[in-house]
C-alpha cells in the first residue's frame, strides 16, 4: 500500500511544461520530451500525457482522431502513460537507444 501512495504522489507531480524522459520499451528507445497536455483522450477515462518529443519519433502532431489536444510538429507528438515517463534531470541525454554494440563495431 505504501508503494502505491508514493506512486500516486509521483504521478501527480508531473505538470504541463515539465521536461521528462519518455521510455518506449516497445520500440527500444528513451527520448526527452516536454509535457504539453494531461487528461483523457477520445472520451476515455484513462489519463494520458501528451508529450512533445525532442526527436521526430512520435506518431502525430498533438491530434488524435481529428481532435487537437496540443500542438507540435508532425512526428514529434505522442500520448504516453505515467509509467512511461520520468521527470528529466539536467544531466540526461535527449535520446538514448537501447542498442548493444555489434561484433563489427569492436
Amino acid at each position: 500500500v505504501h508503494g502505491q501512495n508514493n506512486q500516486q504522489r509521483m504521478e501527480s507531480s508531473l505538470q504541463v511544461g515539465d521536461r521528462v524522459m519518455y521510455d518506449n520499451a516497445k520500440e527500444g528507445y528513451k527520448c526527452a520530451a516536454t509535457i504539453r497536455f494531461i487528461g483523457p483522450v477520445a472520451g476515455g477515462a484513462t489519463i494520458y500525457f501528451g508529450i512533445e518529443l525532442d526527436e521526430p519519433k512520435g506518431k502525430h502532431n498533438g491530434s488524435s482522431k481529428g481532435k487537437a489536444y496540443f500542438t507540435c510538429a508532425d512526428k514529434y507528438g505522442m500520448f504516453a502513460k505515467d509509467k512511461e515517463l520520468t521527470k528529466l534531470t539536467d544531466n540526461q541525454q535527449p535520446c538514448l537507444l537501447y542498442t548493444s554494440p555489434s561484433p563489427r563495431d569492436s
